[in-house]
Parts: structure tokens; C-alpha cells; sequence
């Protein structure tokens, strides 16, 4: 602890010395050396002497305050004002002592008086705003903090605490008022946000982002909360690109008898995708959300017709909308969705894209949550699919039931019952019913940020006309896969493929098996 200049000032004047013990030299290097319990030792047993008492008491009381002995701290700087004291710290060193000892009234009037002699001003406005904070007289709080924001030599640090108190002062003042709400979101958070950008790595940013959440909840005016309680991501924006590079050793999906297997075509195939979306939320119940999609396929062999009549080029439209409410005591949405679809495919093989399809499909839903484990989500689709074909045209109803299981390791089972009935009007012949069972295990942290998909699935198709059905039976097709998800960034991941899938049918000519690997680079915005 150094003595500031005016005290040493004050100890080794001419006039000082001249009228001064010799005690107090030693007292000094004391002090300097910061052996608080011996100079207060030494100057108690001092005499009165009105002419050094002032420096005497002021010592004592920096002494005390130092040994955290506050009440006797603030005494003897009492004493030393009386006796004259004008060291420029003493006022501020007994608001200190006072506020310690939660003389509040007291210490306040102190540090009024230390910063109309201007020493540590900044630092003395604070400590008036904060005892009139304690105190709940929130307009002179109010008034101090905002002269610390104001002043030149206060620290950022001290700004920014002093900011995050000033927003907790006009909170307290906005809760008696009928338009709280109003007051809440117009100027009591935007403080708190901009206490948070003062510095982003200080704990009182930390606390300031907490106390944001808190008020938000308090007030109804949380933007990711819903009003049955589900929570918005805060990436309301969404834009994701996606590069596949994939080897199909079956793209026409030829039979594997012995004698035909030299049709069996493979290749290896580059796909783009490119996605956006953005959400909106209305009233907190109500969510619209409406997508964007491009895909692009190309087939690296350009040769044979058979491989590059499936190289295409896709937009999808969608509009996703959720009405948010309560079932079963937890929050549930009810759901409607417009999908259109717009598909160019190399219909003719002459290497050039024309129209191939459209597509519309409605879909209502409900998702909620009976079970601990996780959400239901029971979904009903009417789709129309138009073709280049009229013979290809065909409608499709589709009823499904997905469950979410979230296991306590952390680990997701995703379970998902299809049932499609197809509807091709043109040709009857292959109107067909289709059973999808889907099984998937996802763990999250498999091994350095990577994540492990494990799936596998079973359709089962059968056909309306009776002929046909007699003729192909149940139609069979099992496709177990595997994939590993590589996260390099928030917004980077690579993705590893295998598949693999086996048909089988009564009809021999139309079994077939398939291997599939893939590699997909995923940048998301």
C-alpha cells in the first residue's frame, strides 16, 4: 500500500516533521511495508496532539480498513475529517468503510462528498447508484448510473457493469407501471443486449445473456418460446449445400441371373443439393415455414443411355405450417404441408433434360408426446404425381406413424411404420399397396465427433390387380445401411455411406441385389 502524495505530503513537511513525533517515521515504513496491525498498534498508544491527530486518525483508519475492521475503520476516518483532514481519499475510503459496514445512508453522503472532490468520480457515482439501488429509491440509481455511463474516465468495465445495473434499476421502476410489457421490450432488454455486446467474454455479459432469458420468460416476450412451452431454434435462416459423390454398382436395377447379368449397369454419380428456408412465428402459436430446394444428378457415364437417361435436374416448393398447442399435458403441434415438386429427367437419352414430372402433396398431421422417450408423429398425404406418361400418372394415399426414442446414454432409436396405396389410373395393372417398416439407431458421439447412423428397412409391395399379383406375389425389399457423420465445423460436415438392398419376388427375372457407397460434403449456413 502506497500513501498517496498528499499524505506524504502531509507526514514530511517541514511543518509536519517539526511538530511531529518520531514515531511516526517509523510508522510510515510500516505502513509502506503493509504491517496494518502494528501501525495501528503504535499510533492507538500515540498521545493526542491536535495538530497531528488529523494524519494520526486517517491512518488509523486506512489501518483498519485494510485488516477488514471496518467499523473502526469508519470511526477514526470520521474523527480524522473533524480534525481537518483533507487527504483527497479520505471521503471515499469512509464511504467504503461505511458501505462495508452497511451504514448505507452514511457511506452514500460519504462518496457524494468524494466525488465533488473529484477523486475517483466515476467509481463514486457507481457507489451512490448501487445504494440507492439497495435502498429501492430507483430514481436517483438511475440518475448515478447514467452519470457513470456518461463520465470520460470511466473504465469500459465499470460502464458495462454499470449499464447491466442501470437495466435492473428500469426494470423495478417498469413492474408497477400497466404497459410493463411494453417497457420491458422497448427499453429494458435492449439494454441488456447492448450490456452483452460491451464485451461478449465478460461475466457480466454472461450474466447479462442469463437475465435477458429470465425476463424474456418472466414477460412473456421469449421469441423462440412458444406458448405451449416448444422451443424455436434461433436460426430462424436456413442454407445448406450439399456435394454427393456416389457409386451404384445397379442403377437399372437389372435382375443378378447368371444370364443377363451383363445389362446390370454401375456408375458412379455426382449429386448437388442446395436448400433454404425461413421460419416465421405468429402470436407464439402459430408457425409457417417455407422451403426452397434444388437437386441436380449427374451420372458420370455418358455413354450408355441406360445409365445417363437418369440424370435430372429437380425444384421442390414447400410451405410447412404447425398450429402449437397442448396434448397430453406437453406440447404438441398440429401440422399442414404443401410440397410441389418439378422434375426434368433425360427422358428421350439424348442427353438433354426435359419435363419428367410434377408432383403435389398434401400432408396433416399431429406431433406430440405420449411417451417419455420422445415424440409420435402420426401423419396423413395425399399425393398426385403427373407424368410425361399418362401412363405413369398416379395418385397415392399415405398414413404413417414415426416414434422418437431418446435413450438415457444419449443414444436415438427412430421407429417408422408406411402404408402407401398407389392409385395408377392409367394402367391399373400397377396400382399397388406398400408396407415401409424403418429402423434407425443413431449415436451421437461414436468416436472423435463423429456420429454413427445404423439403419435398416423392409417394404413390402403388392399389387391390386390380381394377375399381377399371382404373377410377382409379395414383393420384398430389404436395404440395411451405414452411415458416419463427421462434423468439422458448426457449419461443415462430410458424411460416409454404405448401402445395401436385395429384392426378391415370386417372379425370379425381377430379383436383384445393389450396393451403393456415398460421400456427402454439407456446408450449412
Amino acid at each position: 500500500m502506497k500513501l498517496t502524495p498528499l499524505v506524504l505530503g502531509l507526514l514530511f513537511s517541514t511543518a509536519t516533521l517539526a511538530q511531529t513525533p518520531e514515531q511516526f517515521i517509523e510508522v510510515y515504513k510500516k505502513f509502506k511495508l503493509g504491517s496494518y496491525a502494528e501501525v495501528a498498534q503504535t499510533l492507538e498508544q500515540m498521545k493526542e496532539n491536535k495538530k497531528t491527530d488529523g494524519t494520526r486518525y486517517y491512518l488509523l483508519g486506512i489501518s483498519y480498513s485494510r485488516l477488514q475492521q471496518y467499523d473502526k475503520a469508519a470511526f477514526y476516518l470520521s474523527k480524522a475529517i473533524l480534525n481537518k483532514n483533507e487527504t483527497e481519499d479520505v471521503y471515499y475510503e469512509l464511504g467504503q468503510s461505511l458501505y462495508a459496514s452497511n451504514e448505507l445512508e452514511k457511506a452514500r453522503k460519504a462518496f457524494f462528498k468524494a466525488s465533488k472532490s473529484n477523486f475517483k468520480k466515476e467509481t463514486s457515482f457507481y457507489y451512490i447508484a448501487h445504494i440507492s439501488q439497495v435502498l429501492e429509491e430507483y430514481k436517483i440509481a438511475k440518475s448515478f448510473y447514467v452519470k457513470v455511463l456518461k463520465e470520460k474516465s470511466s473504465s469500459d468495465e465499470l460502464k458495462q457493469v454499470s449499464r447491466f445495473q442501470l437495466a435492473e434499476v428500469l426494470l423495478e421502476m417498469a413492474r408497477d407501471k400497466k404497459d410493463a410489457r411494453r417497457l420491458v421490450k422497448s427499453y429494458i432488454l435492449p439494454q441488456m443486449n447492448k450490456v452483452v455486446k460491451m464485451n461478449e467474454e465478460s461475466q457480466v455479459a454472461k450474466d447479462a445473456a442469463k437475465r435477458v432469458k429470465e425476463i424474456q420468460k418472466e414477460f412473456g416476450l421469449d421469441p423462440d418460446l412458444m406458448i405451449n412451452g416448444k422451443r424455436l431454434s434461433k436460426k430462424r435462416f436456413r442454407l445448406s449445400a450439399t456435394q454427393t459423390f456416389e457409386y451404384d454398382n445397379n442403377i437399372t436395377l437389372t435382375t443378378d441371373s447368371p444370364d443377363v447379368q451383363d445389362t446390370q449397369k454401375d456408375s458412379f454419380i455426382f449429386e448437388t443439393d442446395i436448400k433454404t428456408s425461413y421460419l416465421f412465428d405468429f402470436k407464439k402459436r402459430y408457425t409457417v415455414k417455407p422451403s426452397l430446394s434444388l437437386n441436380k444428378v449427374k451420372h458420370q457415364d455418358q455413354d450408355n443411355s441406360e445409365v445417363y437417361s437418369n440424370d435430372s435436374f429437380q425444384y421442390s416448393i414447400d410451405v410447412k405450417n404447425t398450429f402449437e398447442h397442448k396434448l397430453f399435458n406437453a406440447p404438441a403441434s398440429t401440422l399442414f404441408e404443401v410440397d410441389y415438386d418439378y422434375k426434368k429427367r433425360d427422358v428421350n437419352s439424348e442427353q438433354t433434360l426435359v419435363f419428367n414430372n410434377k408432383t403435389w402433396t398434401y400432408t396433416f398431421g399431429e406431433k406430440f408426446k405420449f411417451f417419455s422417450l420422445g415424440n409420435t408423429t402420426v401423419k396423413y398425404k395425399r399425393k398426385t404425381f403427373r407424368s410425361y406418361k399418362d401412363t405413369l400418372h398416379f395418385n397415392t394415399n399415405t398414413i404413417s406413424v414415426d416414434q422418437i426414442m431418446v435413450f438415457k446414454s444419449g443414444h436415438l432409436g427412430i421407429f417408422l411404420w408406411q402404408y402407401d396405396m398407389n392409385d395408377n389410373f392409367n394402367d391399373t395393372t400397377n396400382s399397388t399397396n406398400t408396407n415401409l417398416f424403418r429402423v434407425d439407431y443413431i449415436i451421437p458421439d461414436f468416436m472423435f465427433k463423429t456420429s454413427l447412423n445404423l439403419a435398416f428397412s423392409a417394404t413390402l409391395t403388392s399389387y391390386d390387380d390380381e394377375t399381377k399379383s399371382e404373377q410377382r406375389g409379395q414383393e420384398k425389399l430389404l436395404n440395411p445401411s451405414i452411415k458416419l457423420t463427421r462434423k468439422i465445423n458448426p457449419n461443415f460436415s462430410i458424411d460416409f455411406g454404405y448401402s445395401y438392398s436385395k429384392q426378391t419376388s415370386d417372379d425370379a427375372d425381377q430379383e436383384y441385389t445393389k450396393h451403393s457407397t456415398t460421400t456427402d460434403i454439407t456446408y450449412n449456413y
